[in-house]
């Protein structure tokens, strides 16, 4: 009876450990649902009509030339209100603004990251400094878990917290 009940527990332990996953297995899963929010956040159309994301240029002489997509897609996670007040040095200015945007405290937010060069008339809800001009090379979006709601846009020259995620184990 007991090799029985050891051969039983096997095959549930080898199918569990290669079923398939609808997630990374972290705390920022549930943050998936922002990605389409961040985007659209950081491609908005300026000005002269054009969005931050345009695939073509001119160069001088009039032609067109095809650069990589503007912005490139870094990570998604959740943070805490402690873990954006890390960004800069006017956290509780930032802190005030988010929970004034957010109509309440802030519990739970979804951090959407990107690269490229960014306008700070090309993103919404701009907040926080803005780089110099060719120093803002991160656009970090903060979107309310679990409402999903845009709250704020920050333009960063450095990737102001990690996006990387660990696998650890198979499956």
């Amino acid at each position: 009876m007991l090799s029985m009940a050891v051969v039983l527990c096997a095959i549930v332990l080898g199918t569990a450990a290669c079923s398939a996953r609808n997630g990374l297995g972290t705390s920022s899963a549930v943050c998936f649902r922002a990605i389409p929010v961040g985007k659209a956040a950081v491609d908005v159309p300026t000005a002269a009509g054009k969005t931050g994301g345009s695939p073509t240029s001119v160069v001088p002489g009039g032609t067109s030339t095809s650069r990589p997509p503007n912005p490139v897609f870094v990570g998604v996670r959740s943070a805490s209100q402690k873990q954006i007040d890390t960004f800069g040095a006017s956290h509780n200015y930032e802190k005030a603004e988010l929970t004034k945007r957010n109509g309440g405290p802030v519990k739970s937010t979804c951090l959407v990251a990107f690269r490229g060069s960014f306008d700070p008339d090309s993103v919404s809800d701009l907040l926080g400094p803005v780089p110099p001009a060719g120093h803002r090379t991160y656009a970090v979006v903060v979107v309310s878990e679990p409402s999903n709601k845009l709250l704020a846009t920050f333009l960063k020259s450095k990737e102001p917290i990690s996006f990387t995620h660990y696998a650890v184990g198979g499956g």
